[in-house]
């Protein structure tokens, strides 16, 4: 009976590991989603405004649009 207990206890012991380790991942992919998800917004506003800029000039030219638009196209 005592190695059934034995065993019960290994069982349950690395069944709490495995959870604490697995919180512990998914809390840090969470953040890391979290931050990513920060730039990726930051990144969009910034395109935004940008394109914004390029509409909203006085003379729209072909020639003008196109080195900024390579840019745009570039991030």
């Amino acid at each position: 009976m005592e190695s059934n207990t034995k065993y019960k206890w290994h069982f349950l012991c690395s069944l709490a590991v495995v959870t604490i380790v697995a919180i512990i991942g998914f809390v840090t992919l969470s953040y890391s989603y979290s931050c990513r998800l920060g730039k990726i917004e930051e990144l969009q506003k910034q395109d935004g405004k940008r394109i914004e800029v390029i509409l909203k000039s006085a003379q729209v030219n072909k020639k003008d649009i196109a080195p900024d638009v390579e840019s745009l196209s570039a991030v």
